[in-house]
């Protein structure tokens, strides 16, 4: 389409709705979570497209946004959270050597030097939903030599210098890998190819839960259990100082998945219609 103004969005929907004669069978409008689409989290106002193509049928349509986008920006918002800009560290170190030989060649020799095999930096962009995790196991397979290079080069950039330098950047970097496992699992989840509606929203409501567990539980990855010790004998930080600022993060995440999620409470009546439990015996 030319534009993508609501007015133009629901006309074209409302052309292929009554083309196929469905005015009468329409139960809901998915989309992703724009304001364009939906006016916002509290569906607000009249100028969005969610309200145009009900009141043009003048009924209830459910209205559905797309759980991937709702997950992935919950991890985006509960990454604020954390004391490390994660996602502009991990773009600035791969624009560092994406392209330059001569960084990489450099890199390859501190390799070498710490018994560390070289592996390639991988990028990652904001709007590839899955590409932040490799990203990030990757930083961490490799910081080893990555701190010693950056420590070392005598123009490495300020601000990367200063990430290596700080004694909490490991730390804090394990800790959102050892979490963004199970945002992508969900992700995977919710894109294959035989997903409804209310299974979709089924497998929010999952993955609510699981957040809301590991904060109840005060979680501890793997690999943070580590850093977080040798932190600790050096008296840098305490571990329930560690877990009030992790608090924080699944706090935020779960916050925003009950309110942005709520428009498919509509849908948990619905489960039934999975066929997921065995029907119980009923006696004559």
């Amino acid at each position: 389409m030319k534009g993508e103004t609501s007015a133009e969005i629901s006309e074209e929907i409302l052309i292929t709705v009554r083309r196929h004669s469905l005015e009468d069978k329409v139960v809901a409008f998915s989309a992703d979570n724009t304001n364009t689409n939906f006016g916002g989290l509290n569906r607000a106002g009249m100028v969005n497209v969610h309200t145009k193509v009900k009141d043009s049928l003048q009924r209830e349509v459910i209205g559905l946004g797309c759980p991937a986008h709702i997950i992935h920006n919950t991890a985006r918002t509960a990454l604020d959270m954390v004391p490390l800009d994660v996602e502009y560290l991990l773009t600035k170190i791969f624009g560092y050597f994406h392209i330059f030989t001569v960084h990489v060649e450099r890199l390859k020799t501190f390799c070498d030097f710490v018994g560390q095999e070289y592996y390639n930096i991988l990028g990652h962009c904001n709007v590839r939903w899955l590409s932040m995790l490799p990203a990030l196991e990757r930083v961490l397979q490799m910081y080893a030599p990555l701190k010693s290079f950056f420590l070392s080069e005598e123009k490495s950039p300020v601000v990367l210098r200063k990430f290596f330098e700080d004694p909490f950047t490991e730390l804090w970097l394990a800790f959102v890998h050892g979490n963004l496992g199970i945002f992508n699992e969900a992700i995977k989840t919710l894109e294959g190819q035989d997903r409804c509606a209310v299974e979709s929203a089924a497998i929010l409501r999952h993955f609510q839960a699981k957040l809301t567990a590991r904060r109840d539980d005060n979680f501890l990855p793997v690999m943070v259990r580590v850093p977080l010790r040798d932190l600790e004998e050096n008296g840098l930080i305490t571990k329930e100082t560690f877990l009030g600022k992790s608090k924080c993060f699944f706090d935020t995440a779960v916050n925003y998945l009950e309110a942005w999620g709520k428009h498919a409470d509509d849908l948990q009546d619905l489960s039934c219609l999975l066929l997921k439990k065995e029907a119980s015996a009923v006696g004559s």
